[in-house]
């Protein structure tokens, strides 16, 4: 089961990677609004770059660093191994985010698990932007 959830994981962050890779490091060739897919099928628009970032998921965070979007992490789960800025704050385990503490940083950006149903029923009504990354294979990330 634990085999899973990281090839779960792992496979996120390779979807992942396709996605933000695109859109961090070429940003200036692109113009907004940015829209794709995230792996739930709901239709996301970014319309400007995001300046404040939670990452719920490890693997993402540490693409986020790879790519060079770190400085806009500015929280993450006490499992990450990159903790963002200096300024950055913990909310939390993976399993165990604090909304109290996610709420506190006004986060632009929320990359998430479909596990984290709390997380979706606070934020997912406007107050800032949900993208859900999962992915069951390699042939999922490579449709999402």
């Amino acid at each position: 089961m634990k085999i899973k959830k990281q090839l779960l994981v792992n496979s996120a962050g390779l979807l992942f990677v396709i996605l933000f890779v695109t859109i961090w490091t070429i940003s200036p060739a692109l113009s907004y609004p940015v829209t794709f897919s995230d792996s739930s099928g709901k239709t996301i628009t970014i319309t400007k770059s995001p300046e404040k970032v939670v990452s719920l998921i490890p693997s993402i965070n540490e693409i986020l660093f790879k790519i060079g979007a770190g400085d806009t992490v500015k929280a993450v789960t006490y499992h990450d191994s990159c903790h963002g800025e200096p300024d950055s704050k913990i909310v939390g385990g993976f399993f165990s985010p604090s909304l109290k503490a996610i709420d506190a940083v006004q986060p632009d950006i929320i990359f998430l698990s479909p596990l984290h149903r709390k997380v979706m029923d606070k934020f997912g009504h406007g107050k800032c932007m949900l993208i859900t990354l999962e992915t069951n294979s390699i042939a999922d990330s490579y449709n999402n």
